[in-house]
């Protein structure tokens, strides 16, 4: 594990913006939601021009510390009056997405501040920022079911400390232009800025624009929105822009029956019922279980701010989307956030769900799952999303009473995800997941095991591939310092046997792993239940704890697989690799190693950085060693001016060399 320690920088002056948008490591792969909407800007050392305030790092073991919840472990707290974060935009925007945290209050609802937009010198308008639905605390006792709510006490410790402000600005910045947030308040208490996302949110589509020959329009405040869904059922129903108050759940009773918006940037159904009141505390979201059924284009958003009403889970507070949805229905462009679980997909009354398509979708800032394609989901498909500051697992698939198969999820970026995992398969056959992203999970990266009721695993393949996981896991320690929810190490790739049945016929390949916080991989039998048929293709760990192993088969482990292509980098324990058990009857193809990979042929000049010997189709990136790209040099152009600095310059095939430029 590369960073080790916290720091804490004040800033004192303002320094001139760069355009400054982070590119994730994991687009050029084309791994998460790589063609997203949106750039990001983070406030982070070397990415942010701030005036005044405190850059704020968490020791990767130091879950209690703040920054520990924020991306990349980093952001900038502003701490008095007009201190300010500022970035030169890279492209137009009129919509922003600002992730911060504000401290809660006694009581667990939250406390507000101000904060002022700019356009360089010119105020845009003003945001509340509210943490009225964040701050989640647990009891530190090891009871055995332990759930989290938003009461606030010495026995418990705190997470989902960020919460995030969708602003729909009154006019365009411009590329080029500076975008300067300003805490404009008088409270002593500090307000954190983790990121911005901007982008261009379209113009409302209107009535007019919808292809529907059996269209209507809802013209109401909310209110009687779901009698209105009821009443209108297989027609298509448009709500214009504006927020709506909705006092319950709305059901779709009828097939093909679509629900569509102006725009996530444009409509929000705002769901009402108080999380605090037994008559009401779950009534919210949208279900169904009829066919070739749509939701498009808003925004869900909930006044509930807890998992469980009393935190009994008999009392579960409402999903986003719940039901079956039938056949062939398509959820698209819509963003969720507040619910307890974003989607729970599940076949509990009989009508099977087929081939639902999920796309373009947020799913943030929820107390449980993001998406969870439970019983008798077959053939759904979950593509091109964001899961970001879930309590449960981000992308889960759970075969309980009917068999969960032959679902995909595909192109989603996970980040932040506070328990659980950010991909979890729980039995079923024939699920994939692909081309995924993940960061920053607090507990384990990504699992396949047997740790809840359900069908166990069937004779289709299940299969992980083509993930990129980064700063995932956790070590065993005191419970709200360090460890899952009881204080238990979790690797940052898990592949379990047990507790309630076997794994088999499971896939992992082309699986890239960076700065793990404990263990890379580990594949395990609890309760004697085996591993069998396990496949490990191309599985590269780079950075562990320093008592974490790079591949842990654990003692006990009962099964077979096979294994090819499994390297290690920047691992310091004794022994990176554990011996594989003799229960587990394993053959590898090629020792597992740390390769030596050959550096880029790069020198610093006086001004930037120049390549040698590049052959056509070669290219190599240059990165600030905040990870903001820079430039890329290639046969035709071996040479970029990159200013003063440090730089990390990387190719595939190539281990990475760092220069400094002078």
């Amino acid at each position: 594990m590369k960073k080790s320690a916290f720091f804490v920088t004040a800033v004192m002056t303002a320094v001139a913006a760069q355009a400054q948008s982070y590119t994730f490591p994991t687009d050029a792969l084309e791994r998460g939601y790589y063609d997203r909407p949106y750039l990001r800007y983070e406030a982070q050392p070397g990415m942010c021009s701030p005036d005044g305030g405190t850059f704020i790092s968490a020791d990767p073991y130091s879950q209690d510390q703040l920054a520990s919840e924020a991306s990349d472990l980093q952001a900038l707290t502003l701490n008095n009056k007009g201190e300010s974060v500022a970035w030169t935009l890279d492209a137009d925007a009129n919509a922003l997405t600002i992730r911060f945290s504000i401290p809660d209050n006694v009581t667990g609802t939250g406390t507000q501040q101000n904060l002022a937009i700019y356009d360089g010198d010119t105020k845009i308008t003003d945001v509340t920022l509210d943490s009225y639905w964040a701050w989640q605390y647990t009891v530190k006792a090891n009871v055995s079911e332990k759930y989290p709510d938003n009461t606030p006490s010495a026995d418990k410790f705190a997470r989902m400390r960020f919460d995030e402000a969708d602003v729909l600005l009154p006019v365009t910045v411009k590329a080029g232009h500076t975008l300067r947030l300003v805490k404009d308040n008088d409270s002593a208490d500090p307000m954190t800025i983790d990121f911005v996302e901007a982008e261009m949110a379209a113009a409302p589509l209107t009535f007019d624009e919808i292809e529907a020959t059996d269209k209507v329009e809802y013209t109401g405040d909310g209110s009687n929105l779901p009698v209105f869904v009821t009443n209108n059922g297989g027609k298509t129903i448009y709500i214009g822009p504006g927020t709506y108050n909705v006092p319950s759940f709305i059901e779709i009773k009828n097939d093909g029956t679509r629900i569509v918006g102006a725009g996530l940037w444009h409509t929000v159904l705002n769901f009402t019922a108080s999380p605090t009141n037994r008559r009401t505390y779950n009534r919210r979201g949208i279900h169904s279980s009829s066919n070739n059924c749509g939701v498009s284009g808003l925004t869900m958003n909930t006044l509930n701010n807890q998992r469980y009403f009393e935190n009994n889970p008999s009392f579960q507070a409402g999903k986003g989307f719940e039901g079956s949805w039938g056949t062939n229905s398509v959820i698209e462009n819509v963003r969720v956030s507040h619910f307890e679980c974003g989607a729970w997909i599940a076949d509990y009354n009989g009508n099977a769900s087929r081939n639902l398509r999920v796309t373009n979708c947020r799913f943030r800032n929820n107390y449980a799952d993001g998406i969870n394609l439970c019983s008798g989901t077959q053939g759904a498909v979950v593509s091109h999303c964001s899961f970001r500051n879930n309590g449960d697992d981000d992308q889960a698939v759970w075969s309980t009473g009917n068999w969960s198969q032959n679902n995909e999820y595909a192109y989603n970026t996970a980040e932040n995800n506070w328990r659980a995992s950010s991909l979890g398969f729980f039995g079923g056959q024939g699920n994939k997941a692909h081309h995924i992203a993940i960061f920053d999970a607090m507990e384990c990266g990504a699992r396949i095991n047997g740790t809840f009721q359900g069908t166990g695993f069937g004779d289709e393949e299940t299969e992980f591939s083509d993930i990129s996981i980064y700063r995932a896991g956790c070590t065993s320690q005191t419970t709200g310092i360090q460890g899952d929810f009881w204080g238990n190490a979790n690797p940052a790739l898990w592949v379990m046997g047990g507790y309630f049945y076997a794994v088999k016929n499971v896939t992992v390949r082309n699986i890239d792993l960076y700065d793990s916080r404990f263990e890379g991989v580990r594949v395990q039998s609890n309760s004697g239940r085996a591993v069998d048929n396990l496949t490990m293709e191309n599985i590269h760990v780079d950075g562990v704890s320093a008592d974490g192993r790079a591949f842990n088969f654990y003692p006990g482990l009962r099964g077979s697989g096979t294994g090819s292509g499994l390297t290690y980098t920047n691992c310091t324990a004794e022994a990176p690799i554990s011996t594989i058990p003799a229960t587990f009857d394993f053959t590898l193809d090629t020792a597992i190693d740390a390769p030596t990979l050959p550096r880029p042929d790069v020198t610093a000049t006086a001004t930037g950085i120049m390549a040698r010997g590049l052959t056509e189709g070669t290219a190599l990136d240059i990165h600030s060693v905040t990870g903001v790209k820079v430039a890329t040099l290639t046969a035709q152009s071996p040479e970029a001016t990159t200013g003063a600095g440090i730089y990390i310059v990387s190719a595939p095939g190539h281990a990475p060399a760092k220069l400094m430029v002078p």
